[in-house]
């Protein structure tokens, strides 16, 4: 069997040299350091989860005000009153995003203060006494 410090035949074999310790030893710093600046374990979902909830609301608050601007501006074509009722749809749309936003915010801190979590499943379901 070949030695596996050596190259091939004809050759001297490999000697560990004063650069290959220390290299070592840089190597198991480096490992170390990666270690102790890893996130914590929930950490990515966390931010996941913030960042799917700030586009959930901005796309509510867009949504809102393009939804209350059609109407009005459908309803200015239908009655020829151009900007009036162009104006009071994008009113209520900002109203109606306000309110989304507000009952969101509402639902995230009930879940800190641990009495709903907004994303479960109970938070969806329909509330009704039973029968």
């Amino acid at each position: 069997m070949a030695d596996p410090t050596s190259s091939g035949p004809g050759t001297k074999p490999y000697e560990k040299g004063p650069d290959e310790e220390g290299f070592n030893d840089f190597s198991e710093r480096l490992d170390q350091a990666r270690a102790s600046h890893e996130p914590p374990q929930g950490h990515q979902q966390s931010q996941g989860a913030a960042m799917g909830m700030g586009l959930k609301l901005a796309s509510e608050l867009i949504a809102a005000l393009i939804v209350g601007g059609v109407l009005g501006f459908g309803a200015d074509m239908v009655f020829g009153t151009k900007p009036l009722f162009i104006l009071m749809g994008l009113a209520l749309g900002c109203a109606a995003a306000f309110m989304n936003v507000l009952r969101m915010m509402k639902k995230l801190a009930d879940a800190q203060t641990g009495e709903n979590d907004p994303l479960s499943e109970s938070a969806h379901s329909d509330k009704r006494p039973p029968n």
